[in-house]
């Protein structure tokens, strides 16, 4: 609506306090207020009209929206969003040992332009949250990886404490594995 006005007016800087507009047909002959965002508040300043009781139809109600917020939305989120990623990607490639502490990974991370604008857009708590969440991941993978390599050698320690029980082999079975 606002790109209509101005191309009706000129640019925004111009535009009249009451324009007049001619849309899909319906013809505002007495136009419509025009509040610009420096204008709330003192609308008791415009001229006020009072209708007389019984003299006029109302068909209906125009609403007009300025929409370019709707673009600005949308940019911001994907800026957000693409901050959050290059983040993310750079404390994959920067933090690999479970035991990273924040007080000397933030030096680190701070030498990177992608925690700087992390940390812009964010602030220093989300970036941390985000650490420890991966430092948390990381512990998680490496007691994984830990348990597995004990399960794995289990059957060989098994068999040099209990050796009669290779004899059992077909009918015995420790932790969803064959002795």
């Amino acid at each position: 609506m606002r790109l209509m006005i101005e191309q009706m007016c000129g640019s925004s800087s111009e535009l009249p306090e009451n324009p007049r507009f001619v849309l899909d047909g319906c013809n505002l002959l007495h136009g419509v207020p025009w509040l610009r965002p420096a204008s709330y508040g003192i609308e008791k300043e415009y001229e006020q009209k009072v209708i007389p009781d019984g003299k006029i139809s109302i068909d209906g109600f125009l609403c007009v929206f300025d929409v370019s917020v709707v673009p600005a939305a949308k940019a911001r989120k994907e800026l957000l969003e693409y901050s959050t990623e290059a983040f993310q990607r750079l404390i994959r490639s920067q933090i690999t040992d479970f035991r990273s502490v924040w007080s000397y990974s933030s030096k680190k991370l701070a030498q990177h332009e992608e925690y700087i604008r992390y940390e812009e857009l964010f602030g220093v708590d989300s970036a941390q949250r985000l650490f420890r969440r991966h430092v948390k991941k990381l512990k998680d993978e490496h007691l994984a990886k830990r348990i597995q390599s004990f399960m794995d050698i289990l059957p060989d320690i098994l068999h040099e404490m209990v050796p009669e029980l290779s004899n059992l082999r077909d009918r015995c079975q420790v932790f969803g594995k064959v002795v």
